[in-house]
């Protein structure tokens, strides 16, 4: 699972511009997030059935996207040198593919191993740009629709009902190859959720916001 929910980076590479954002913007930054994510949530194990081609594209990748810690902690768990790649000569689609493959060969043995890549997309609506702005940033993730449809790859977006609603719109996207789903919640469904939070944060000490006035 890839957390995409940090936008600074992507904002900062267009001078704050949505307009200026493309597809190929939004997989750098989910290709440096599921870096992160490797290096951070995959265990030393699932890296020994790699094979020597896949390690070294692996460092590729980490190369050409990761943060500098990130790569830092891949080094020593793929135990290869980076091959040179000339990025700008791949579609988006064919780099977040190619990643994913490789993504599929990490597991605990060369039976039992990663089905896909899952990128969660969250909090968009908390950039500078506000939730009107959350449009014009994801629209030209969702509007490519091969982008979506990559092998190996699962897109997840949580969003306000207005956002999505807008982005449908917009981006129009069909309804037979994305799946929408709305949640509303009642008073007593906020009351479980802020409890079921506050018992997981406090790790069990706190269960209620009653709890936390009287101590």
């Amino acid at each position: 699972a890839v957390r995409y929910d940090d936008f600074s980076s992507l904002l900062a590479q267009v001078n704050g511009r949505a307009s200026s954002i493309t597809a190929g913007h939004h997989v750098q930054q989910i290709l440096r997030a599921a870096i992160r994510s490797m290096a951070l949530d995959v265990p030393a194990l699932h890296y020994e059935s790699l094979d020597s081609e896949s390690r070294q594209l692996l460092m590729s990748y980490a190369d050409g996207f990761a943060d500098p810690l990130s790569r830092l902690r891949l080094a020593p768990l793929l135990k290869a040198e980076a091959v040179p790649i000339s990025w700008d000569h791949l579609s988006p689609r064919e780099s977040l593919e190619t990643f994913a493959r490789l993504i599929t060969r990490l597991g605990q043995t060369s039976q039992v191993r990663y089905q896909s890549l899952y990128v969660l997309v969250d909090r968009v609506e908390e950039t500078p740009l506000g939730a009107p702005g959350a449009v014009q940033l994801l629209k030209p993730l969702v509007a490519d629709g091969p982008l979506l449809e990559a092998s190996g790859v699962a897109f997840k977006f949580f969003l306000p009902i207005e956002v999505g609603l807008r982005l449908h719109e917009e981006a129009n996207l069909r309804s037979d190859r994305v799946g929408i789903h709305q949640i509303t919640w009642d008073e007593q469904a906020l009351r479980d959720m802020v409890n079921q939070r506050l018992v997981y944060y406090s790790g069990g000490r706190v269960r209620s916001l009653g709890d936390l006035c009287r101590s």
